[in-house]
């Protein structure tokens, strides 16, 4: 058997500085943010690589991030606010809409009884199939990308909520009725903060939803907006600024994603972290 290195001896001092040097190199490496950069940097340089080999079908990131630059004032500018104006005003409505709606179904079950049906025919019913009627009904203007955020976006937003609401502890209801609390407040004080989770998961794949399909609609019904520069980009075969546009699309779906997180950090994790407490024993 070797003997125990003297922690006090060059070569303990040495060994113990090569273990720390190891340990900090591991937690650098195993961090979110050195992960992500690092996935970054190495697909940009692969996608700059492959981009060059044949720029007419994948372009590259100096091309696209060039044209960007050039472009963004004149020409996605405008036409980002032709998207994001009825995108958000769509989805604040869809998601106002669909967290009362999920709250109410779950509450009454008549309400559960006659609405049930037609959102789930409504919700598995392709936004495409119902975008020729919607035009047919409102035109190709502001109206018709308005209606097809809200039906993109407030049934995944109502079915989250309806399901939260049905997974809260029923002790909480009863510790509440214990202390005559009326319907209204177990409602919005236990039942809503309860399942906020719940409905900030069925917010975010309603917003996803709801770019996508206002960006379908500004395709085919080519109107303004940035799914209108896609169309004609790829009409022109212009795949650089095409890919432009696309990144505007994936940067505004990554800085609502942060939002959204934050928003649920302020709202469900403090109402978590009171459910999961340990309860104090009386007298203790």
């Amino acid at each position: 058997m070797s003997a125990p290195i003297d922690e006090t001896s060059p070569l303990g001092v040495a060994s113990a500085s090569s273990e720390g040097i190891r340990s900090t190199v591991v937690r650098f490496v195993k961090n979110k943010w050195t992960l992500r950069v690092l996935s970054l940097i190495a697909v940009i340089a692969l996608w700059e690589y492959f981009g060059r080999i044949d720029p007419l079908k994948a372009s590259y990131p100096t091309q696209f991030l060039s044209l960007l630059v050039e472009d963004f004032v004149p020409r996605i500018l405008p036409a980002a606010g032709e998207t994001f104006g009825p995108l958000g005003m769509g989805f604040a409505i869809a998601s106002v809409a669909g967290i009362l709606i999920g709250v109410l179904m779950a509450a009454n079950k008549s309400v559960d009884v006659a609405l049930s049906p037609y959102i789930v025919a409504i919700y598995a019913t392709p936004r495409i199939a119902l975008l020729p009627v919607l035009i047919l009904w409102l035109g190709v203007g502001f109206d018709v990308r308005l209606a097809i955020v809200i039906l993109s976006a407030i049934f995944p937003v109502i079915l989250n909520t309806y399901l939260g609401c049905k997974e809260v502890n029923s002790s909480l209801v009863d510790v509440g009725r214990s202390f005559n609390a009326n319907r209204w407040t177990i409602s919005t004080k236990i039942v809503l903060r309860s399942s906020m989770p719940y409905a900030i998961a069925g917010i975010r794949v309603g917003f996803g939803r709801g770019l996508i399909g206002i960006i379908i609609a500004e395709i085919l019904t080519a109107g303004a907006g940035l799914g209108n520069l896609i169309n004609d980009d790829a009409r022109y075969y212009d795949i650089g600024a095409m890919f432009s546009v696309i990144i505007v699309l994936g940067a505004a779906a990554l800085i609502f994603t942060a939002a959204l997180q934050y928003v649920e950090l302020r709202l469900a994790q403090p109402w978590r972290r009171r459910r999961t407490r340990p309860q104090k024993e009386v007298g203790a």
